[in-house]
């Protein structure tokens, strides 16, 4: 057993390769709303986490960002998610991670049903021991809540998980949740390195398969 016994991952733009559909899912809900449309790289830029705080960043008043914004979501990104890919490393990744032992979690903002879905259409569902969605915790990242939550639930020390994600927001609820952090940067992440960068998380890394090597170099140093 290695000393990091547990990794927890972020779905979208971690796992699964959405960032097309969510950006059209939320330009149909800019046009529903009145908000003029956006390039999907000021979209990466803009975006954030709670998502109510990018729509109230966008002008919208905070009780209608919180319940219009997300009822809206769920219509319109029904009507996209048939496109959502896995990216092409995750598979074989969490098959190495399942063969040293490794408990696997997730933690991310994605409705539930959909979230279940995707991971049962890429044959991934039964990989995790715990999974932690939108409707799972009252709190989001950048809140620590849900990954403390996870932590608990998968029966580990903080000090023995690692946590994954792609964007700002998943390294400070990481740090914040005293774990360590590593951001995934690729072209379907949805923030780009130099934003992930000034987060300074513990290791950066282009693909999940450099996940292996990570574990074993957090294990050196202990």
């Amino acid at each position: 057993m290695t000393e990091v016994n547990g990794v927890i991952f972020d779905a979208s733009g971690t796992l699964i390769d959405d960032l097309f559909s969510v950006w059209q899912t939320n330009l149909k809900i800019f046009a529903y709303m009145g908000i003029p449309s956006m390039a999907l790289n000021d979209f990466k830029e803009r975006f954030t986490l709670p998502y109510w705080k990018f729509y109230r960043s966008l002008g919208i008043q905070e009780n209608k960002a919180k319940n219009e914004a997300n009822t809206l979501f769920k219509r319109f990104y029904a009507e996209l998610s048939g496109v959502v890919k896995l990216f092409p490393e995750v598979t074989s990744t969490i098959d190495d991670l399942k063969r040293i032992s490794m408990k696997l979690a997730i933690v991310s903002s994605m409705p539930k049903d959909y979230l279940i879905l995707h991971l049962k259409k890429f044959n991934i569902y039964t990989y995790f021991d715990v999974i932690i969605s939108a409707e799972d915790c009252d709190e989001s990242k950048p809140s620590p809540k849900p990954i403390l939550i996870c932590v608990s639930r998968l029966g580990l020390s903080h000090s023995h998980v690692v946590y994954v994600g792609d964007m700002e927001e998943d390294i400070i609820a990481g740090k914040k949740a005293d774990v360590k952090t590593v951001a995934v940067c690729r072209e379907g992440s949805y923030h780009r390195r130099k934003k992930l960068e000034k987060r300074n998380p513990d290791f950066m890394i282009d693909d999940l398969r450099e996940l292996l090597r990570v574990i074993k170099q957090i294990d050196s140093q202990r």
